[in-house]
């Protein structure tokens, strides 16, 4: 899906506190967020489960790495989590920790969320996308185990990438 997207499709807009928007470039057209969401992912675990739980998992130092960079890790208590929360692991970890019950919950929620908070209310989920990834997201699926076998979760890791995937990468 996102091979046909086409590189030349560039754009900024910038939201000014008291009001005005300015954009430049193909601004109207429809883009994936991919590891854009991913501050939009931590501010939904944020709100709905509070710094404390958040960092007591999860690092909060940005690295300098690229997003899709093998992660740093620190200790947090007594236990290995990721350094930087806007890189891949640090999403994946996020998204393990998003709080409904089931995947159509949580994807529900944070598109709502996402909607609300980015002013955008056409943003949605894409299927396709979200299958794309799923078939090709083995990079996603080993760093999910990683984080299973540093004792970051509990959770069995193709639950986690899923969620990853849905509310991140589409």
């Amino acid at each position: 899906a996102l091979a046909r997207v086409r590189p030349e499709h560039r754009a900024l807009s910038v939201f000014l506190a008291d009001g005005p928007q300015y954009d430049a470039g193909e601004s109207q057209f429809r883009f994936t967020l991919q590891a854009s969401a991913f501050p939009l992912l931590l501010a939904y675990v944020l709100h709905r489960r509070g710094t404390h739980f958040v960092f007591s998992k999860l690092g909060r130092e940005p690295t300098g790495d690229p997003y899709d960079a093998d992660p740093k890790w620190l200790d947090v208590d007594g236990q290995a989590g990721p350094f930087n929360p806007m890189v891949s692991a640090g999403a994946i970890l996020l998204a393990s920790m998003l709080p409904e019950p089931n995947i159509d919950e949580r994807r529900a929620s944070f598109v709502d969320f996402a909607r609300v908070v980015s002013g955008s209310p056409e943003l949605d989920w894409d299927r396709e996308v979200f299958a794309s990834e799923q078939a090709s997201g083995e990079r996603n699926r080993r760093l999910a185990w990683e984080l299973l076998e540093r004792g970051c979760f509990r959770h069995r890791p193709p639950q986690v990438t899923q969620s990853k995937v849905n509310y991140v990468e589409d």
